[in-house]
């Protein structure tokens, strides 16, 4: 799976792969840093996953951070380049300045991890439970953060697609191919 370069705004630069995606502005202020993956994720035993590398940050603070999560919209039914993931119908997400998004609640809800502290180089794994329909967080292989609960997964359920917003500090990020879920 690669990054989805059908994009309606222009804030968001991809590199000729599809693999890595750059936030084009400077000092985090602009937001419409929404990206997809082109395709559907895969189900395996363990649920949805996927995982993108952080890259590059601002150096300066900013109000947010990475955020990242699941739709199951896909980013050809938009007819516009959402501000941020909770604009996404039938998303859930987690990120910001330590929130979590669900779109069913339609609420934004406090957790225990700030993404702003992340650094160049951290992995994040973002795993959707076969059993729970459960959003967790790993970071570098460490689970840091549950999110949503009760997204619909299943045989006969729709797909799922990645989602990720270089909101705040977060600049830009690498998806990495390949990957199973975490264990720990």
């Amino acid at each position: 799976n690669v990054f989805s370069q059908a994009r309606l705004g222009d804030w968001v630069e991809f590199s000729p792969d599809g693999l890595s995606a750059r936030h084009l502005d400077d000092a985090g202020e602009e937001m419409c840093g929404v990206i997809f993956s082109a395709e559907p994720l895969i189900a395996t035993k363990t649920g949805f996953y996927y995982e993108v590398e952080l890259t590059e940050v601002r150096e300066e603070d900013c109000f947010d951070g990475l955020t990242v999560g699941v739709t199951q919209t896909s980013q050809g039914d938009l007819e516009f380049d959402p501000p941020t993931i909770d604009h996404i119908p039938e998303s859930w997400a987690v990120g910001y300045d330590g929130q979590m998004w669900d779109s069913h609640s339609q609420q934004l809800s406090p957790v225990d991890w700030d993404p702003r502290s992340l650094q160049v180089g951290d992995v994040l794994g973002i795993l959707v439970t076969s059993t729970e329909g459960e959003l967790l967080i790993f970071r570098n292989g460490t689970a840091v953060c549950p999110g949503p609960r009760g997204i619909p997964v299943g045989p006969s359920g729709p797909p799922l697609f990645a989602v990720v917003d270089l909101l705040g500090a977060a600049r830009a990020v690498r998806w990495r191919p390949g990957t199973v879920p975490c264990t720990s």
